[in-house]
């Protein structure tokens, strides 16, 4: 797949001294996860029960995305009320 984001970022590497890349960019514990992760997925893989995992993802994936897009997304009244002000009536 093209990503002319990483193509810029190797470019600039090679280019020029001023370019650099933080892997903490991506917080102190990401090396921690995607470790678990490939090791999670190894067992998986050895017992051969991928099937399941992603199987159990798919269906987590599909949830959370239903949750997400028939949430509302409105302050409750509590909060409104709380900073003074109706959430029914427009300010």
């Amino acid at each position: 797949m093209f990503n002319p984001t990483n193509v810029a970022l190797v470019l600039m590497l090679l280019v020029t001294d001023a370019a650099w890349v933080s892997p903490g960019q991506w917080g102190t514990h990401a090396i921690f996860a995607f470790g678990m992760a490939c090791a999670g997925l190894a067992v998986v893989h050895r017992a051969t029960r991928s099937d399941v995992t992603v199987a159990f993802l798919a269906a987590y994936a599909g949830l959370v995305a239903r949750s997400v897009g028939s949430a509302n997304l409105r302050p409750s009244r509590s909060i409104a009320w709380r900073a003074g002000r109706s959430c029914c009536s427009p300010s």
